[in-house]
């Protein structure tokens, strides 16, 4: 319930200013008095988007994607002359990250860069010791997010023009995860606390994903 509940005594006021045609003194009360607490507190919104671009994947063949329900991953596999490529993504609950693995088997190395954009006017990208991160804003309603990510890779890894580049590739895995400053319905933080990086360090691709596996099928193994 986001009702204000001293709106009813403004509005005789509000109707007041409006017949009397000042609707800039009108819309101005309104918005102080009237409206909803808090104001717009926007929800089911898109946080952003990770765009992976890769060299010279464009005359692909045997292109195949599904979605391994027993396990929780999604998987991608496609072919570019001798070489194959894999890409599994999940989002792990007990690691709270969205994982995508990359994997190349064959004549040729990857050679690709990742970003992040956001659909809210308000938002900013940078590198911050090897991460990447993007702030946002959504736009009249005091929420707030950001998201970090972590590329971890055999290969050669590079930061230029805020996004994060890999070269000479076997195989890369990048780390996704994203906050908000959502408490409740009724509550914001001052700031979001986006995850903290170090945990994973110490540990690797498939460590992670058979935690995650583990996890998801201790529920989804309870009935067949």
């Amino acid at each position: 319930n986001y009702a204000n509940e001293e709106a009813h005594l403004y509005l005789d006021e509000i109707r007041s200013l409006l017949f009397r045609g000042k609707q800039k003194e009108a819309e101005d009360l309104a918005m102080e008095k009237f409206m909803s607490v808090p104001l717009r507190q926007k929800a089911y919104q898109p946080f952003g988007d990770v765009l992976i671009e890769f060299e010279n994947h464009n005359n692909y063949t045997n292109y195949y994607r599904e979605l391994d329900l027993e396990n929780a991953i999604c998987r991608t596999t496609y072919s570019i002359d001798q070489t194959k490529y894999t890409r599994e993504v999940f989002a792990s609950y007990p690691d709270d990250v969205v994982v995508i693995h990359l994997q190349s088997e064959g004549a040729s190395n990857m050679i690709f860069s990742v970003g992040m954009t956001s659909p809210h006017e308000q938002n900013s990208v940078q590198v911050k010791d090897g991460l990447l991160i993007m702030d946002i804003v959504v736009e009249d309603g005091g929420m707030k997010g950001q998201s970090q990510l972590m590329v971890t890779s055999d290969g050669n890894i590079t930061v230029q023009n805020n996004r994060i580049s890999v070269d000479q590739a076997d195989g890369a895995t990048i780390y996704l995860t994203a906050r908000t400053n959502f408490i409740k319905y009724d509550e914001l933080s001052e700031y979001p606390l986006p995850r903290n990086f170090n945990a994973l360090n110490n540990r690797n691709y498939e460590e992670i994903k058979q935690k995650h596996i583990a996890d998801f099928q201790s529920l989804f193994n309870r009935f067949s």
